[in-house]
């Protein structure tokens, strides 16, 4: 064999039991997957998206920089937040909607928890959240910007900007009577999003009443999100 080969099978094998190693350490997902009552999942592909927020850091960073006054709980500020990130992915965007996930055996063994959080537990923790929680949060994501700098190579990206009317229903919060195409005359959340193209990753989003408009204090979301930007690595070519 020669001995390049021999070469690359050693770092081929060095690698390989690094990769357990590090799968060990992330409790990474090596399940062996049967359709039987047991194993009956409502999240598909749950507990691999449990995997993919431990492995870009996202359950230690929210530890790190998210500080929720609350008494003792079983389930941490961190943790929740969490669990509303992997909900929404999957699906549930209402929070009623999560008393299934209860029944999801498969997905709490992934988290490492014996009963998964009712809406009265979510809805007391969004209550808890301060203007510092929501900054809090911002810082969050740019740490999840610094393992995206570290996976792509240096290079020009678009900020896009969209706007989305979200209706209410009730007498919500900071809800307000603005342009509402879906239901004239309904009160709503007019929601400011920023996207890093070509990655589609959300760099910002600001929630505001209903009778905003796109460009109603567009001028500082816009500065928030170019300061937001490690354009050492990932350079601002175009707005749109």
């Amino acid at each position: 064999m020669p001995i390049s080969r021999q070469v690359r099978r050693y770092e081929e094998r060095k690698q390989e039991k690094e990769d357990r190693k590090l799968a060990r350490k992330l409790e990474l997902s090596d399940f062996t997957y049967e359709a039987d009552d047991a194993n009956l999942t409502f999240s598909a592909m749950g507990p691999q998206l449990v995997d993919f927020t431990r492995v870009i850091g996202l359950p230690g960073f929210l530890r790190e920089h998210l500080s929720i006054a609350k008494r003792k709980s079983p389930y941490p500020p961190d943790k929740l937040s969490l669990l509303l990130v992997i909900q929404n992915i999957l699906g549930y965007n209402r929070i009623e909607g999560v008393r299934a996930l209860n029944q999801d055996a498969v997905l709490k063994r992934k988290l490492g928890i014996e009963s998964y959080p009712d809406p009265e537990t979510f809805r007391d923790e969004l209550l808890r959240y301060t203007t510092e929680n929501i900054e809090e949060l911002f810082l969050v994501n740019r740490r999840v910007i610094e393992v995206l700098c570290r996976l792509v190579k240096a290079q020009e990206v678009d900020l896009h900007f969209d706007a989305k009317v979200i209706t209410v229903y009730g007498d919500q919060e900071g809800a307000a009577e603005g342009y509402n195409p879906q239901k004239n005359g309904r009160k709503s959340y007019h929601m400011k999003v920023c996207t890093i193209e070509p990655f589609g990753f959300i760099l910002a989003i600001r929630l505001e009443p209903g009778d905003a408009v796109s460009n109603t204090d567009f001028g500082s979301f816009y500065r928030k999100c170019i300061d937001a930007m490690p354009q050492g690595h990932l350079v601002v070519r175009t707005v749109r």
